[in-house]
């Protein structure tokens, strides 16, 4: 089976997202009784949501030695028809509303896209969450991004001149025709969840709302299921 280079780290957002990831490799490693095996078990690290938050928490993170690897997964939005709730994309590049582009390195890249199938995708980091699916649909034609994220860029812009190279694994959790509830207050300045404030945006948009908790659930899934595959892509239990 294919194997990547060494991860050290998974960034992963924090919340459920993170709680699915450590599921998924902690029950691959328990079903394959391969915990205590030796091998270095990348550290998973939950990490704000939210563009600015997270460029803030990685600039007082401490690094490991070098040379380091490290993946930044997690679930995404589509922007394109080209993806759907549930697919799994690898990103070749992000962008952000300033243009600039960074790019994911290339040979983890390219061995992601063969452990998953797949080719490399252009995404878009927001520094809020793009709700309208009519904007969704004007970010993809302006910046020919197909998928969008809050924390991609970050990840390269304050990662990558340090010489890290870095991978993006992303779940499909919302499709680009349909609207979210504008769940814009219920993120806090440290990339934290304000419980009341999401309560009032889903109730708000009580269709809009079920469509966000049935993809987030698939996504969720396929992100578990997703992490039990890189037990075996990362090598863990050599």
């Amino acid at each position: 089976m294919l194997t990547v280079q060494p991860i050290q780290i998974i960034f992963v957002p924090q919340g459920q997202e993170h709680q699915a990831v450590r599921r998924g490799i902690s029950e691959q490693l328990s079903a394959k009784k391969s915990a205590n095996s030796g091998s270095t078990v990348p550290v998973v690290v939950p990490v704000p949501v939210g563009k600015a938050p997270f460029r803030e928490f990685l600039q007082i993170y401490s690094l490991p030695q070098k040379p380091l690897s490290v993946l930044l997964i997690g679930l995404c939005g589509s922007l394109t028809n080209q993806h759907q709730v549930g697919d799994v994309v690898v990103y070749g590049s992000c962008l952000d509303e300033t243009g600039q582009r960074w790019e994911c390195d290339r040979a983890l890249t390219n061995q992601l896209c063969q452990v998953f199938n797949c080719q490399p995708v252009p995404a878009f980091t927001s520094d809020r969450l793009i709700h309208q699916a009519t904007e969704k649909q004007q970010t993809y034609q302006k910046y020919q991004t197909e998928v969008v994220d809050m924390e991609g860029s970050s990840a390269l812009e304050v990662l990558a001149v340090h010489g890290v190279a870095i991978g993006m694994i992303r779940i499909v959790s919302d499709d680009c025709q349909h609207d979210l509830p504008d769940l814009s207050t219920a993120f806090s300045a440290d990339g934290s969840l304000r419980p009341l404030p999401l309560a009032i945006g889903m109730l708000r948009q009580p269709w809009a709302a079920a469509r966000l908790i049935q993809g987030s659930l698939k996504g969720l899934k396929i992100l578990q299921q997703v992490s039990q595959q890189l037990v075996f892509a990362l090598n863990f239990d050599e």
